[in-house]
């Protein structure tokens, strides 16, 4: 999983994919809700691990969820 994150960053298309990928007719819309799903969970004020209990955990869940929902978007598309 680390190493498909460090391909992730280092993959200049990335962005060019994932914009194919959201108007393509052949991937289902419950997967196109991913990075949208993904990105409200990180403006949401309410999250799994909050970061008055454990601070550094409660950032790091924050800041992987974006990357880890492109990750499956990607693997889980046709």
């Amino acid at each position: 999983m680390l190493r498909a994150l460090f391909l992730l960053i280092r993959f200049r298309g990335v962005a060019r994919l994932l914009w194919r990928l959201t108007f393509d007719r052949r991937v289902p819309w419950i997967l196109k809700m991913l990075l949208p799903g993904a990105v409200a969970y990180i403006l949401s004020p309410i999250d799994l691990v909050p970061e008055s209990l454990l601070p550094l955990v409660g950032r790091i869940d924050d800041m992987l969820a974006l990357p880890l929902a492109a990750i499956l978007f990607m693997a889980l598309a046709p």
